[in-house]
């Protein structure tokens, strides 16, 4: 099964099973790299509470 890059268009290998002649996709190491640097690029924001979620239920006191 032959690897094709969906951003670039790129064929980076195969995987098994290697007598299958179809074509599956993912991100080539050079497109994953870059994709990598744009999340570290963005903005953290603190993760919202939905109401009811385990972090609003305070931990049990010790005795």
């Amino acid at each position: 099964m032959k690897r094709v890059c969906s951003y670039c268009k790129k064929t980076y290998g195969e995987k098994e099973p290697f007598d299958d002649n179809s074509i599956t996709h993912g991100a080539c190491e050079e497109c994953k790299n870059k994709m990598m640097e744009e999340i570290d690029k963005m903005p953290q924001e603190e993760p919202k509470l939905r109401k009811g979620s385990l972090r609003e239920i305070p931990s049990p006191k010790k005795s």
